[in-house]
Parts: structure tokens; C-alpha cells; sequence
């Protein structure tokens, strides 16, 4: 870390996370970076990698943070100390064109299909039985159940693989939820979900110093209501900022 200074890396994960609109950074993920940086009484830098390259960087303390929206596992706990501050509880939704016109109604529907998601991505894993999902991903469920494999295409953000879906190149996106906003008349949820999850802010294995200082920071911005006021100036309603909350 620079005197001074909080570098984050910030992967634009899309709404309503993390976007860049006209050249302006808007977000959960962006406003809760800056408020983390001003009550450690530090400034603050972004950097914008893909999603891909963020872990690499907090090992390599290219960045001194990641907020980024990564979920918490076992093997990138094996990498990099995470502190959550976001969860999809309920499962984190499958994204279908609008209609679901190929009637993606089991996750089992996806076998055999073509479908996108961010290379580096957990929902990577979860197909392919990687890391934590080891010979239980959904792949090995297609197998089991007869079924061809899901043809899983990858893209190096996240923007291009839902673009993918909006295109018909694919029948359904795993990824950020916050497109069905952002594309109203082209994307819907499909009738099932994939596991619940945490997010969390990762801080390098041996910076515990910086970990106890952004846990506590985070810790404040929630106990004096900062953190659901960030939450509720970007989400689009208090259901949403329910699904998205990590308070009890």
C-alpha cells in the first residue's frame, strides 16, 4: 500500500455493482470503496482489471483491495482473506432471453446447451466440478443424467457475455443479476437458480494488518446505517437491498 493511498481493484461487474457511465464510476461496489478509503482516512485509486486477474493482483499487492464482487470459497480462501459485505442468499440467478423462450426451468435444462459467464468466474467452476464444486458440478449432473455436457463460453467480461444472451448465442447468461434492470425488454430470470453465495472484499494473506483495518471500517459503515444507505441508493428497491444485504 502507498502512504497515503487505497488502491482497489474494481472489476466493472455491471449494475448495479460496478459500471462506468460517461467516464464516471457508479455502483454499490464503487461508493463502498470510497467510503472504506475515507474512514481509514486514505485516497483513493481504482484500478480496473478483468475479473480474472483481480486475485493475482491482491497476491502480487498490485492493489490493496479488491471489491469486485468475487463469492467467498474455500480454494480462493486458500489464496487471499475475504470480508464479506454482499450476499445473494436466496441463490444467485440464472438469466434467460426475455420470456425464457427455451424454457430453462431446471439447471438440468442446461445440458447440452451453450451458455456464458466471466472467465474466472465461480459459476465457471460450477460447471466444470472445479475448486469447490469437485465432481459436483453441472456437468457431472448432466452426466449422471444422461445428458450432453453444458457448452460453456466464456468472455472476459461480463458485458460480453451477457451480450452473448441479448445476441441468441447463447440460451442463458450466469452472472450479475442487475442486467435484468439494465436491459428490460431482452433479458428475464429463468425458473431456477444456482447456489446461494457470499461476496466478499479480498485483502492479501499477509497484509492482516490492512484486513483488520478495512473489517472494522466496513463494520462501522454498517452499525451506523451508511452500509444499507449505499445499498438503497443503488439498488432499485428495499427487496432488492434485502437480497443483496449481509445484515441479519
Amino acid at each position: 500500500m502507498q502512504p497515503g493511498t487505497l488502491n482497489v481493484c474494481l472489476a466493472l461487474v455491471g449494475a448495479y455493482a460496478a459500471t462506468s457511465s460517461d467516464g464516471e464510476l457508479v455502483g454499490y461496489n464503487v461508493s463502498l470503496a470510497r467510503e472504506i478509503a475515507a474512514r481509514l482516512g486514505l485516497e483513493l485509486e481504482f484500478q480496473h482489471p478483468l475479473f480474472e486477474e483481480v486475485i493475482d493482483l491482491i497476491v502480487g499487492h498490485e492493489c490493496d483491495v479488491s471489491v469486485s464482487s468475487q463469492n467467498i470459497t474455500t480454494s480462493r480462501l486458500g489464496l487471499i482473506s475475504m470480508i464479506p459485505y454482499t450476499e445473494s442468499e436466496v441463490g444467485q440467478p440464472v438469466l434467460v432471453a426475455i420470456g425464457n423462450p427455451t424454457n430453462i426451468d431446471s439447471l438440468l435444462a442446461l445440458c447440452g446447451r451453450s451458455v456464458s459467464a466471466t472467465a474466472g468466474t465461480t459459476h465457471v467452476d460450477l460447471v466444470r466440478g472445479r475448486s469447490d464444486f469437485a465432481d459436483a458440478g453441472l456437468n457431472d449432473d448432466c452426466r449422471e443424467a444422461g445428458e450432453d455436457p453444458i457448452d460453456l463460453e466464456l468472455y472476459e467480461t461480463d458485458l460480453e457475455a451477457v451480450n452473448a444472451l441479448i445476441e441468441g448465442d447463447v440460451v442463458a447468461y450466469l452472472g450479475n443479476p442487475g442486467f435484468v434492470a439494465a436491459y428490460p425488454d431482452s433479458i428475464d430470470y429463468a425458473q431456477t437458480s444456482l447456489p446461494p453465495a457470499r461476496q466478499g472484499i479480498g485483502v492479501a494473506l499477509d497484509h492482516p494488518t490492512l484486513f483488520g483495518a478495512v473489517d472494522s471500517a466496513l463494520g462501522a459503515i454498517i452499525g451506523d446505517g451508511t452500509y444499507r444507505q449505499i445499498l438503497s441508493e443503488h439498488l432499485p428497491n428495499a427487496e432488492s437491498v434485502d437480497f443483496v444485504s449481509i445484515e441479519e
